[in-house]
């Protein structure tokens, strides 16, 4: 006779159980609701919860270490980075647009942004740093904010989620984009972008940094693609105008 067994039967240790719940989380629940369990589940669940905070630190450097270097953007101040990191350069927002367009309609002062389509990042609105990439903080800047900003309407608005897009939307003659100064420099040094206002930009609270890790910084191609980048960095902050805090400068050598 062969023998049958029942789910919602099993019975183990808090630790068996804290190991399924990691493993198969569906199965415990529907045991536990089948047995009327729940609050011992509720119970085990935040034990588990606590053990994950309390292992993070240790599991942490184990993922860091599949990396040999990463580039982060994150706040140029007031955001917590580990010694080691390397500021790479700032960053602006400035109108910029294809001289295309300028051939039929003229951009010489704010207000005359009102005839063209405006081009801004989709999600500028949904978190405390990416609201410095909308055109509403950059009119409220410049239009003095109050009724002359919320008065204000272009001719349409257009989104897109990808720093790529927005200029790539800008190149096209779709509009005039509010862009990240250091991610069309080489459009602008190019002539494919133009700054109309260029006494307007203003500055993000954001910053671009480079981490090495500590078990691949003495490696010598690591080393190499570190001082190249570094170089390319330097290009981007001439070519913008950025001059960093010098605290936040760390000697690459």
């Amino acid at each position: 006779m062969s023998e049958v067994t029942t789910a919602g039967t099993k019975k183990g240790s808090v630790f068996e159980d804290i190991l399924e719940v990691l493993w198969a989380p569906a199965t415990v629940f529907d045991r536990a609701r089948g047995n009327g369990i729940g609050m011992y589940l509720l119970v085990l669940s935040g034990v588990l919860v606590a053990v994950l905070f309390a292992t993070k630190g240790l599991i942490q450097p184990y993922i860091d270490a599949n990396f040999d270097l990463t580039m982060q953007q994150a706040a140029a101040k007031g955001q917590a980075m580990p010694p080691e990191a390397i500021r790479l350069f700032g960053e602006q927002l400035t109108p910029v647009v294809s001289p295309w367009l300028l051939k039929s309609q003229s951009l010489q002062k704010v207000e005359d942004l009102s005839r063209f389509a405006l081009i801004e990042a989709g999600d500028a609105h949904r978190s405390r740093y990416l609201e410095y990439l909308s055109w509403q903080r950059w009119l409220d800047t410049h239009l003095g904010g109050g009724k002359k900003a919320a008065r204000f309407a272009p001719k349409r608005w257009l989104y897109f989620n990808y720093a790529q897009q927005i200029a790539q939307a800008a190149l096209s003659g779709q509009g005039v984009a509010l862009a990240r100064l250091p991610l069309v420099a080489e459009h602008l040094a190019s002539g494919d972008l133009v700054e109309p206002l260029p006494h307007t930009r203003i500055d993000s609270p954001l910053a671009y940094w480079l981490l090495v890790s500590p078990r691949s910084a003495q490696r010598p191609e690591i080393k190499a693609f570190c001082e190249w980048l570094l170089g390319q960095a330097t290009q981007t902050r001439s070519a913008v105008g950025d001059e960093p805090d010098p605290e936040t400068l760390v000697n690459a050598e």
